[in-house]
């Protein structure tokens, strides 16, 4: 719900806490390229062309769980089993739903100044 940044930030979060924080900003760098690149390819889309608005978020997450399973699921399955500090899906919607509403508002304010 959240997009691009708020995977990244939990995939951020993720390495902090498996104590590989070597990788932090290389996600962050990551997310941020990913995000700008995701941003032009829907901005240069010709209208003419007809895409299910379904498939770019579909991509998102597909990426984002490619990712989570080869980089931390067996450190974050580790770090559990080991007595380690774990957070509900409650956070995880919680974070999304605040990255969506900042998304939101930054589309709005965006076409209030360019449209």
């Amino acid at each position: 719900m959240g997009g691009p940044i708020v995977a990244g930030y939990l995939l951020a979060e993720n390495f902090k806490k498996l104590g590989k924080s070597h990788l932090v900003s290389q996600t962050w760098t990551y997310t941020i390229f990913f995000t700008l690149a995701l941003l032009l390819i829907l901005i240069f889309i010709p209208e003419d062309i007809n895409i299910p608005n379904i498939i770019f978020p579909v991509i998102e997450v597909a990426i984002v769980r490619y990712l989570f399973t080869s980089l931390q699921k067996q450190d974050a399955e580790a770090y559990i089993e080991s007595g380690g500090e774990y957070y509900g899906w409650g956070r995880v919607i919680l974070i999304s739903l605040i990255g969506l509403v900042i998304t939101v508002a930054a589309i709005l304010v965006l076409s209030i100044f360019f449209l």
